[in-house]
């Protein structure tokens, strides 16, 4: 903006209405207003991120306004565009100094973006930057005596903003993308989206109606008594029950001596079975991975050994049936004193079952609460802050405001989701065709609901929605990023997206995840109108449809994505009926992949030795999961497995010697590939990049290798 009024500016929204601005641009509008400047500010307005631009190349006078001063405080990104003529305007200059202030004293990010100059000819004044401060010197020597030693200390702080800017980690037009300014500008965009997507992961000023809650569930737990409590949050999905139990969770659990929170129990068990909870649990109580259980009776066995003498929090969140209380916490005589367990469930039935139950007159459940709708007053208050970044509405959104939030029967999830979905959104008759839509499924589900906020997603950002809702849930997002930059979907500005609009969230340790609402709701987009039709659903999660399809040929090309894990069907013989059944061998066949040419993601469980022709098969394939796989003393009989788009190929846990032959029947032609391999503790990760691979070449025991483009 450098050189233009600070009375005239344009951005997503007006701030007064949709809160603070998160980007500020700083540029020289001579250089750039009109070309870089101009695609860089739509790109980020369209990935919904409110961006300070000035449009009047008029500035007059040397103080930032109050307006000017508000929009750099207030941003969480400033970017300046150092160029040419940069230098030579005092107001790039005199902005420039505001934002470092800002970098040292608010921790402001700051983002150089140097266009047609490098980063020594900023830090160290070098030509066009040399020859602009010679004329600045020269035209304040012409000021009175007193003014002149104002200005010399104004240069100075001038010199030391462009040093400590130019020292930064920035992007430069030539060196990233050859100057390719359209490339820059998606780089840029992505990288933004990530900054704000970090930022935005703890949003506790967005809790509303939680203090009444948190002193009942406290009156529950009553911390200070000696004995074990279990204590049951129940009640309709949306309705807060989780964000109850983690605040809880995160309030208490330095009391204890170990503590667990295992997300959605339903969903876990159904994907890997509840020995992998029993895991999960057992690896957090002792702090370590390396936990090894063989079936759920020995799982309860090791967590009964592991919590007997100690004072534990465990909440199980989005349990659904009884057993797996049983095979998790099964009673208050494995912890020892002042252990709680907290279960938080949709089906009440579960409570009553548990508080009907008593051991040695011990009570199983000490109690359970229903976390109330948020009254009118609670429901405007969450819808604001979602929809403005404040806690009451503009007096012209007023009435519409208060449509919306009555008409969201105090669900926080509603409100939040709808009101994320119209954050900087000034098109009124938007938001009265929203409150329209939402009073005509008023009566119906929530789910009906949310897909008001699935609906204005680009078709990518609904791509990487459902395959998180289908696939990816309590994953790191870091494989499923590297498939969707091959698909071209931008995942960093698409996630940011989805976070910002309330449909995702990603953990500080970057792992996905989804209200199991949302989650419903996309696994319903992926089924709506072809229930009885899986070979055209467009994601096959759930083992037994899958391997239906794959069975009978039901595939076609609308199916993406297939999880064939044979091992999950195996186990569950084991856990569902306590003995094992002799399940007939599945070998696989490769031909039966001819009629799913559209895959691009696969994961396969554990196979017998494949003797398989994969001839014309898995040419669009992207990711490969292929886990477990182990030979004996067969070989490797695959033929024509030719992945030329194969971007990830994962043998975890494979058995898998150096010598074996499926490397030289694997071809793979590779622009990028991620390779991981772990068994038994060892790890290999080899990264390539633009390079063909003799797998022949590596030993495949205890190394780690990369190696990067030449």
């Amino acid at each position: 903006m450098g050189d233009s009024s600070a009375s005239a500016s344009t951005s997503a929204a007006d701030p007064s209405l949709f809160g603070d601005y998160e980007v500020f641009l700083n540029f020289c509008g001579q250089d750039t207003r009109y070309g870089f400047t101009d695609f860089l500010y739509t790109s980020l307005t369209r990935a919904g991120i409110r961006t300070f631009r000035d449009d009047n190349d008029l500035r007059v006078g040397e103080e930032i306004g109050p307006e000017l001063v508000r929009s750099i405080n207030d941003s969480k990104i400033s970017i300046p565009i150092f160029s040419k003529n940069y230098a030579s305007k005092k107001w790039c200059l005199i902005e420039l100094a505001r934002m470092v202030q800002c970098l040292e004293n608010r921790g402001q990010k700051i983002l150089p973006i140097f266009y047609d100059v490098t980063p020594d000819d900023v830090q160290h004044e070098r030509g066009s930057y040399e020859e602009a401060f010679h004329q600045h010197e020269d035209a304040f020597r012409q000021c009175r005596k007193r003014k002149r030693r104002h200005n010399k200390k104004v240069i100075q702080e001038w010199k030391n903003a462009l040093k400590t800017v130019g020292k930064l980690k920035g992007l430069e037009l030539q060196k990233e993308t050859g100057g390719h300014e359209g490339q820059l500008v998606t780089i840029i965009t992505d990288t933004v989206s990530e900054i704000l997507m970090q930022n935005n992961k703890h949003e506790d000023s967005y809790l509303v109606g939680m203090h009444s809650r948190i002193e009942k569930v406290d009156k529950l737990l009553n911390i200070q008594c000696d004995g074990v409590r279990f204590i049951g949050i129940h009640g309709m999905g949306g309705l807060g029950k989780t964000t109850t139990a983690e605040v809880i969770y995160n309030k208490y659990q330095h009391h204890f001596e170990c503590h667990s929170f295992l997300p959605d129990v339903r969903e876990t068990e159904s994907r890997n079975g509840i020995v992998h909870l029993q895991t999960q649990l057992l690896s957090a109580i002792l702090k370590t991975r390396t936990i090894h259980v063989n079936d759920y009776m020995d799982g309860i066995r090791q967590i009964k050994g592991v919590v007997g003498r100690k004072k534990v929090l465990i909440v199980l969140d989005d349990v659904n049936d009884k057993s797996q209380i049983e095979r998790l916490a099964g009673s208050w005589k494995w912890f020892g004193a002042r252990s709680r367990i907290i279960i938080t469930t949709r089906n009440k039935e579960v409570m009553c079952a548990l508080e009907s139950t008593t051991e040695e007159g011990h009570p199983k459940v000490y109690g359970s609460y229903q976390p109330d709708y948020l009254d009118p007053v609670e429901s405007l208050e969450l819808f604001c802050k979602h929809a403005f970044g404040r806690k009451n509405p503009p007096e012209d959104y007023k009435t519409l405001s208060e449509g919306i939030a009555s008409t969201a029967a105090g669900l926080p999830l509603v409100l939040k989701v709808i009101g994320s979905s119209l954050y900087g959104e000034t098109n009124k008759e938007l938001w009265e065709y929203k409150i329209k839509e939402l009073k005509d499924v008023l009566d119906e589900e929530v789910q009906k609901k949310l897909r008001l906020s699935f609906d204005p997603l680009t078709d990518a950002q609904k791509e990487i929605f459902l395959d998180i809702a289908c696939l990816f849930i309590g994953q790191n997002k870091t494989n499923p990023c590297y498939m969707w930059d091959e698909c071209g979907f931008h995942p960093r500005t698409a996630l940011n997206v989805l976070v910002r609009r309330s449909l995702i969230t990603v953990g500080d340790d970057d792992i996905l995840s989804m209200h199991d609402q949302l989650r419903d709701l996309g696994r319903q987009i992926v089924r709506e109108g072809k229930l009885d039709k899986l070979g055209k659903w467009s994601r096959l999660w759930d083992n037994d449809k899958a391997f239906k399809v794959y069975q009978t040929g039901q595939g076609t090309k609308k199916v993406k994505a297939l999880c064939l894990q044979l091992h999950l069907h195996l186990y569950r013989a084991v856990s569902h009926y306590d003995l094992v059944c002799d399940e007939p061998c599945r070998l696989l066949e490769g031909e039966k992949f001819l009629r799913l040419p559209s895959l691009r993601y696969l994961t396969l469980g554990t196979m017998d030795t494949p003797y398989c022709n994969f001839e014309h098969c898995l040419k669009n394939l992207i990711w490969l999961r292929w886990k477990s796989l182990s030979f004996g003393r067969e070989a490797f009989r695959a033929t024509n497995l030719h992945m030329t788009n194969l971007v990830i190929l994962d043998l975890s846990w494979s058995n898998i010697k150096e010598q074996s032959d499926l490397w030289s029947q694997i071809q793979v032609h590779l622009d990028l590939l991620l390779f991981q391999w772990y068994h038994d503790h060892r790890i290999l990760i080899i990264y390539v990049f633009s390079l063909k691979i003799d797998f022949f070449s590596f030993s495949l025991y205890f190394i780690s290798y990369r190696c990067q483009k030449s």
